[in-house]
């Protein structure tokens, strides 16, 4: 019985570290693509973005098309969304 109890908290254990994995992981994305709004609010175009935040266009690109389709009322949640259900 204590084997099984050993067991069962090994696998809760490995759920909790990759649950905040995933959240780590989604924080960045949100906080990428709240950084790209700011830029975009400032006129700046995809090139400069991606320069600004030294990141690929190939990364900027999907995230600015995203936020241009909502433009003025720009949602980071619907954006994530959004490219979450490209990918």
């Amino acid at each position: 019985m204590n084997e099984m109890c050993n067991v069962s908290d090994y696998w809760e254990e490995v759920a909790l570290e990759e649950g905040k994995e995933i959240g780590e992981e989604i924080g960045k994305e949100k906080s990428l693509i709240e950084m790209v709004l700011k830029k975009i609010k400032k006129n700046k175009s995809v090139d400069e973005i991606a320069d600004d935040l030294e990141e690929n266009v190939e990364v900027i690109s999907p995230i600015y098309e995203a936020a241009l389709s909502m433009k003025p009322d720009y949602d980071v949640n619907r954006i994530y969304t959004i490219l979450k259900g490209n990918r």
